[in-house]
């Protein structure tokens, strides 16, 4: 590790850091799936999360309910199975945003690959979830179990 990429981690840890001590009553849920995520894992301030919702709810039309609505994309429905098997035809490797539907846990950035292994510790901390990258994909983890991917071109 270079002296750049050093500078780099540092600074992320730093960061995160920051947000924990400025909320104190963080969820321990929210704590134990950070750590599993990995040390490349980006937790955003309220004014960035905020942002992110923002740009997520411009980009797609939301229900009143909380859903993507659906009937206005073209999707591929996939399953738990898909997700842990990583074939939901976007590659792991690539980093998207976690929103939660409920909560007030921050947006997090991570890997695709990173939150497909830790599937069950994401879902726990909020009943329906959304992997964002604008502009590219979203994938819907609905807590009626119906999950939903629209990768754009």
């Amino acid at each position: 590790m270079d002296a750049k990429d050093r500078k780099k981690r540092l600074q992320l840890l730093l960061e995160r850091q920051a947000i924990i001590n400025k909320n104190a009553q963080i969820n321990p849920c929210f704590e134990e799936c950070i750590d599993a995520l990995g040390e490349n894992t980006i937790i955003y301030s309220q004014d960035k999360s905020q942002k992110i919702y923002k740009d997520f709810s411009s980009e797609y039309k939301i229900t009143f309910y909380g859903r993507i609505q659906w009937s206005a994309y073209d999707y591929s429905e996939i399953n738990a199975k898909d997700i842990k098997n990583n074939k939901v035809g976007i590659d792991s490797a690539n980093e998207a945003y976690v929103l939660w539907s409920h909560g007030s846990d921050p947006v997090i950035r991570t890997t695709l690959k990173a939150a497909f292994n830790n599937f069950d510790l994401l879902s726990a901390l909020s009943p329906d979830i959304w992997l964002y990258e604008p502009h590219k994909f979203v994938i819907e983890i609905f807590h009626d179990g119906i999950m939903r991917v629209l990768r754009k071109k």
